[in-house]
């Protein structure tokens, strides 16, 4: 299975390095250039709860540079909500034939992004892995936390067992089949769920029309939903 984290911040970073370390074929996306540079340079590492690991030798490049002759079985959105509503659109095309994106955002991301690129394409995720992002490249993790994965739709498919048997060699990965519920997110707690909504709401409301349409109308979509 060929791996895409895109945002390699506490938990991108901190679920990358302890994937590249288990044998994973895993790319980063960073998002820019000299962002790439420097985690080129400086590697992976990884401290606290589950052990130390370092990764040195890493495969990472800008967003940007990422392109059709690229594809992936699987694209982990780790970074912020908003960013994600972004990002999401471009990376499409980088999706191989039976390929998902899986954000994990603890939201309502991943039900407005299936609403505007096919739920075919979108896997739902919460995820409760606490970590923080010392410096670029430097993580530590907080505790023994887990991803929760399923359809959006309900039920539990072969490609969502497949996800979790590759992620499951890097952390403790959950399957759930009840992720649908009319677009919510069993077991996601009502004031997580509030929050990320509301800094969706607040970014789009900061200028997200100045970002493109795409993000704009996706933007106003979590909006409108409000608790998701």
């Amino acid at each position: 299975m060929q791996i895409l984290i895109v945002g390699i911040g506490a938990l991108g970073g901190t679920i990358a390095a302890r994937a590249i370390r288990t044998g994973l074929p895993v790319r980063l996306a960073a998002r820019n250039t000299d962002s790439a540079k420097a985690l080129r340079r400086s590697g992976l590492r990884v401290s606290g709860i589950g052990g130390e690991v370092r990764a040195d030798d890493i495969d990472v490049a800008a967003i940007e540079d990422y392109g059709k002759g690229d594809q992936f079985d699987l694209i982990l959105l780790a970074t912020k909500a908003q960013d994600a509503l972004e990002v999401a659109p471009h990376v499409l095309g980088l999706l191989a034939r039976e390929g998902a994106i899986l954000p994990i955002q603890n939201g309502g991301v991943a039900r407005v992004l299936a609403d505007r690129l096919g739920e075919d394409k979108i896997l739902g995720g919460f995820s409760n892995l606490g970590a923080t992002m010392v410096e670029p490249g430097v993580y530590e993790q907080k505790n023994a936390g887990h991803l929760l994965i399923g359809e959006l739709a309900g039920g539990v498919s072969e490609r969502v067992e497949r996800v979790a048997r590759a992620l499951g060699r890097a952390i403790e990965v959950k399957v759930s089949s009840v992720h649908g519920n009319g677009g919510r997110q069993e077991g996601l707690p009502t004031d997580v769920r509030g929050s990320v909504v509301r800094g969706a709401c607040n970014w789009h409301s900061a200028g997200a029309a100045d970002r493109g349409p795409d993000s704009a109308r996706m933007a106003d979509q979590l909006c409108r939903r409000g608790t998701l």
